[in-house]
């Protein structure tokens, strides 16, 4: 599913204590593209280029799938990684319900990896421990005509 990424404002984010957290006043994620346009926002900003790097996005959200914080994992030009104990412990931290991880393919792909079903199962199983629920995994790109594509593994049937 393609979608023209251009004509999507940037939420104006205000940082928090950890300089890799960050706050979305009043957003909510009801949907596959809200979180994969929340993510290009947080990643490009209000009309910068896609990113030539990988990185991970953690939505914290409460009941009513409100964003509580924001944890931006910056990777490299193949892989970003992300640490189950720090996902519990931000998730902790912003007294989420649930969270949502989002990654992008600089590659334009969006197909999942063994990789990314591999840590999509860790942090899943790592959240279950402390009750807390993942919602979803996203896998966005934006491609060479600079409209957005992205996968969601729950829509997938992947976990």
């Amino acid at each position: 599913m393609k979608r023209h990424f251009k004509t999507r404002r940037a939420r104006a984010l205000r940082p928090c204590s950890n300089p890799t957290t960050r706050t979305i006043p009043d957003a909510y994620l009801n949907k596959p593209l809200d979180v994969a346009l929340a993510f290009m926002d947080l990643l490009q900003g209000t009309g910068g280029t896609a990113p030539a790097y990988e990185s991970l996005v953690c939505f914290y959200l409460d009941a009513a799938n409100h964003i509580l914080n924001v944890g931006i994992q910056p990777g490299t030009t193949d892989s970003a990684a992300a640490y189950p104990r720090n996902v519990v412990k931000e998730a902790l931290d912003a007294g989420a319900v649930s969270v949502i991880i989002a990654h992008n393919h600089p590659s334009g792909a969006v197909r999942s990896s063994p990789q990314d079903l591999a840590l999509t199962r860790r942090v899943k199983e790592a959240l279950e421990t402390v009750d807390i629920r993942l919602h979803d995994h996203i896998i966005v790109a934006i491609k060479a005509d600079d409209s957005i594509d992205y996968t969601s593994l729950v829509q997938e049937g992947l976990f």
